[in-house]
């Protein structure tokens, strides 16, 4: 079956399902969506895309990456460099992976070191609860970063099990979770471990790349009154990740031993004030991210490896938000205001290149914003719902020298109407920005790379339209989107006093547009779902961008028989698409020569059984089709591999 056959073929089954699926359901209450708003809000009463994984869809999946699940989104681009444990980028409808903005319980997650990106490669799947992706510019109420869309995780706060697991490529898994559940008092901790001996990342050689991942998080929250509460989150991963050198410029040639051991801690603490009977909230947040990477390498499996670099990224953020629901007439009302003071920072120290070679990047930067954003939400005669959000940030300009970039202010609005029992429309419209992360603005390898202090922010206007339809369980979404970057900042600019790369504003804009179709449905105990995804994305001069597919497609179906087995299956289409070989530069222009990614299906299979009351046994199937890919040229990806496990839940 060819991958054009496979996509239609889906369509068509998902198609005829819902059809024959109309009347077989009364109408379910609606979900509540907690990110798509500052306030959690019913999805009727949403304009903007979003899509949510659900606990019970990743239990039953079971996959122990975290990533594997996000390929299940619209128009969502997972680039993988080699097996698990390796650099991982995520990108939403075409905007660059430090346009992906990520929220773990409540804490902004990305690493102010590391590009303004978030470190996927370390995210296990065991212990998420749900994962709510919103698409499209999110800036006026997550600030920069959200020119993409926002990825929000949410953990298990109610837990009792253990959970042990083993297969292919050397790998293990071990985790569980505890919590006390009491009126006044809540706590959880969840753990997990996870090693695997891996694949050879390179394409020559036979070295394995192996990764270790242990995370440790404990929510606690007293109530000690009705009206009040006290929360803390403390989160802490430890990757050691092995990996190929990149030669020449980026692709993989040789088979080495680079290692990087990262280290991130998490930390938020709050406290939440309810007033007039619960219409008036008030809560006082702060977070504190503390992120180091150290990086070592070998240019062959023979050689030592070498210290290079760590390199050491902080966030503290103090928050203040108040909300007001009220009503006027039959308008339901509701207003939040939020003020925000963060501080990010960045520091690299004693860096020496493959030889040993020592040179001195050592460098601290930081850079300070204030943020007050306002959002109004109404909702008319039940049927009609509008929002209305504005951000303004003050970057200091001129005035703070680590931010020579000026204020930005950033704005959306939403409507979502019910024309009828069965169809809502909804449209969403929104200005996004990103700032520059601290190695754009002031460099990190000397000989080769200078910092620009004059960059500007990255902006983007975006809009969105859709229309669904639903009945009872059966969910189908259309939407159209745009969007178009400016002021798109490029690192391999090239500057003109030093004759060295830097990074740059390019001119000109760069367009992203694309179509989404989503569906949903439950027949008996059968439970499907699938999109397809259509983009189109290109830089300011007309190039299409790197590693996002044109066409995106999944399909995932899961039951459960008798209550003793679960079985699920999924499987997720990538297009082809573009990305670049960085062998054989030559000057003065050092141009990459374009490549193109071939097509690929990847297959994953599940199954459950209860062979106790609260004991069950479990097997999976990755790569089923056992398919010969590349997410990031230049390196392998796993073929197939079989798992399997035992979980117990202490609490049945």
């Amino acid at each position: 079956m060819t991958h054009t056959n496979f996509i239609i073929l889906a369509l068509a089954g998902i198609t005829a399902s819902l059809w024959l699926n109309t009347a077989l359901h009364a109408q379910s209450p609606d979900e509540i969506i907690i990110t798509a708003n500052l306030a959690p809000t019913p999805l009727a009463q949403v304009g903007s895309s979003v899509s949510v994984l659900d606990g019970a869809t990743l239990e039953v999946l079971g996959n122990p990456v975290a990533t594997d699940f996000l390929r299940m989104v619209p128009s969502l681009a997972v680039s993988r460099s080699g097996g698990v444990g390796g650099f991982t980028e995520v990108r939403i409808r075409g905007a660059e992976a430090r346009h992906t903005l990520v929220y773990i319980e409540g804490i902004k997650a990305n690493d102010p070191a590391a590009a303004s990106e978030f470190g996927f490669a370390e995210l296990l799947g065991d212990g998420i609860s749900r994962i709510e992706v919103l698409r499209g510019p999110q800036s006026a109420l997550y600030g920069s970063e959200a020119i993409g869309g926002v990825i929000n995780i949410i953990t298990k706060t109610n837990v009792h099990y253990i959970k042990a697991e083993g297969g292919s490529y050397g790998t293990a898994q071990l985790s569980g979770g505890w919590s006390v559940n009491r009126d006044r008092f809540d706590v959880a901790v969840l753990g997990a471990y996870y090693r695997t001996n891996g694949i050879n990342f390179a394409t020559v050689g036979s070295e394995n790349d192996g990764s270790q991942v242990a995370t440790v998080q404990v929510n606690a929250k007293l109530k000690p009154t009705d009206a009040g509460a006290l929360g803390l989150t403390v989160r802490y991963t430890a990757q050691n990740a092995q990996s190929d050198p990149e030669i020449d410029f980026g692709t993989v040639l040789a088979d080495g031993n680079q290692l990087a051991k990262t280290r991130r801690l998490y930390m938020r603490g709050y406290a939440h004030v309810d007033a007039l009977d619960g219409r008036w909230s008030h809560e006082l947040s702060g977070t504190v991210v503390d992120a180091r990477t150290q990086n070592f390498a070998a240019k062959v499996i023979t050689d030592p490896a070498l210290f290079t670099d760590e390199e050491v990224g902080g966030r503290t953020t103090m928050r203040y938000q108040t909300a007001l629901g009220f009503k006027m007439g039959a308008v339901d009302q509701f207003l939040t205001a939020a003020a925000q003071y963060e501080r990010e920072s960045f520091s690299t120290v004693n860096s020496s290149d493959f030889a040993g070679n020592s040179f001195n990047t050592s460098q601290r930067q930081s850079r300070t914003q204030a943020s007050l954003t306002g959002q109004y939400h109404a909702g008319f005669t039940k049927r009609v719902f509008v929002d209305a959000s504005l951000r303004h940030d003050f970057n200091g300009g001129a005035r703070n020298p680590a931010n020579n970039f000026q204020d930005i202010t950033t704005w959306r609005a939403s409507v979502s109407a019910l024309l009828a029992d069965s169809i809502r429309l909804h449209a969403s419209v929104g200005r996004g920005s990103t700032n520059p992360t601290f190695v754009s603005q002031f460099g990190f390898f000397p000989g080769s790379f200078i910092g620009n202090p004059l960059l500007r922010p990255e902006q983007s206007t975006g809009w969105e339209l859709g229309g669904e339809w639903h009945a009872g369980a059966t969910r189908i979404d259309m939407t159209y989107f745009s969007n178009r970057i400016q002021d798109f900042i490029d690192g391999n600019g090239f500057d003109v006093v030093t004759l060295l790369t830097t990074a740059i504003n390019k001119p000109g804009i760069s367009k992203h547009h694309g179509i989404e179709l989503t569906a949903q449905t439950r027949i008996g105990p059968v439970k499907l779902s699938g999109f397809y995804s259509y983009l189109k994305a290109t830089d300011p001069s007309g190039v299409d961008l790197n590693r996002r597919p044109n066409h995106q497609a999944s399909f995932t179906a899961s039951s459960s028989i008798l209550n003793k087995l679960v079985v699920a299956g999924s499987l997720n289409y990538n297009g082809n698409m573009r990305d670049a070989d960085f062998r054989n530069l030559s000057p003065p222009l050092y141009a990459s020569t374009p490549v193109i990614l071939k097509s690929y299906v990847l297959a994953s299979v599940s199954a459950h059984y209860k062979v106790l009351n609260n004991t069950e046994i479990f097997a999976r199937v990755e790569n089923a089709f056992n398919q010969n890919y590349q997410d990031v040229f230049g390196y392998r990806a796993p073929r197939a591999g079989v798992y399997g496990g035992v979980k117990v839940n202490f609490d049945k």
